[in-house]
């Protein structure tokens, strides 16, 4: 669970330390936070190798999520 941006960051530094997601378990990820594009969606679910689902929340509830993609 994190923003779509920083999941991209760590799909580019786990390149670039030869980490396969595809060797790994990781199944689904909830992302939000910020505004992502279904084109961020499927480049995020192609680098990470995982089903992304979005979270919503308010700003308003400073907290966690109202919401979840299922």
């Amino acid at each position: 669970m994190c923003t779509p941006s920083y999941a991209l960051y760590m799909a580019e530094v786990a390149e670039e330390l030869g980490v396969d997601f595809k060797a790994l378990k990781l199944k689904a990820g909830a992302f939000g936070a910020e505004p992502w594009s279904n084109s961020m969606r499927k480049e995020i679910e192609k680098k990470l190798n995982l089903s992304a689902h979005d979270i919503y929340g308010l700003s308003e509830v400073i907290g966690p999520g109202v919401a979840s993609e299922c």
